[in-house]
């Protein structure tokens, strides 16, 4: 889809045609445009997307020990 979309762009037609035919959002057909322009690529970003973890890694590897003591434990028993 994306690079059917960035073709008809390149083809010189506006945002609103380009929505019309793949019956995708305006806005959205101008986000991935955007990010073409942008990044020099449509394909989508990998591994750096998303929210930030909280946990730092003591954390991380203090759970693991608790789940690994008591997998069937509920959160609420992991926080005592």
């Amino acid at each position: 889809m994306r690079e059917r979309i960035i073709a008809i762009y390149q083809r010189g037609d506006g945002t609103a045609d380009i929505a019309e035919s793949p019956k995708t959002s305006e806005s959205g057909t101008w986000h991935v445009r955007q990010h073409f322009l942008k990044r020099g690529t449509h394909s989508p970003r990998k591994g750096t997307v998303g929210r930030k973890s909280g946990l730092t890694l003591e954390m991380t590897k203090r759970l693991r020990e608790l789940f690994a003591a008591d997998c069937g434990a509920t959160p609420e028993q992991l926080r005592k």
